[in-house]
């Protein structure tokens, strides 16, 4: 593959879950990056009413530490071109690690432009 194109490597079904999203970050191999971008629906509460669903498309860079520190590179300088070409994501997420990809981390980030 050119490392100067970005393609489409896999598409999820829209009833995927997100563990299905991290498993397959982590199939891809200690050593690879990838960029994600997925629809993340979750339970959200303004002050005064009940929980409404909300989603949020993000998109993620997933640069593990153990990469080489080339790709790392390559994979950080895309990021921002990659950011403008795409309409319609509410939420950028840059993950070294599950911890970082996490559900509760994502979650978390994604609740906190929320209004309460």
């Amino acid at each position: 593959m050119d490392d100067k194109e970005i393609c489409i490597e896999t598409y999820g079904d829209r009833d995927a879950s997100y563990d299905d999203y991290l498993q397959h970050l982590s199939s891809v191999g200690p050593e690879q990056c990838r960029y994600g971008l997925y629809d993340f629906e979750y339970e959200h509460a303004c002050q005064g009413t009940s929980d409404t669903k909300k989603q949020k498309l993000f998109l993620m860079s997933w640069c593990p530490d153990t990469a080489k520190i080339k790709k790392k590179m390559l994979y950080s300088s895309s990021f921002d071109a990659l950011k403008h070409a795409l309409e319609g994501v509410g939420k950028y997420i840059q993950a070294t690690d599950m911890a970082e990809a996490s559900y509760e981390c994502v979650l978390e980030k994604c609740r906190s432009t929320d209004r309460s």
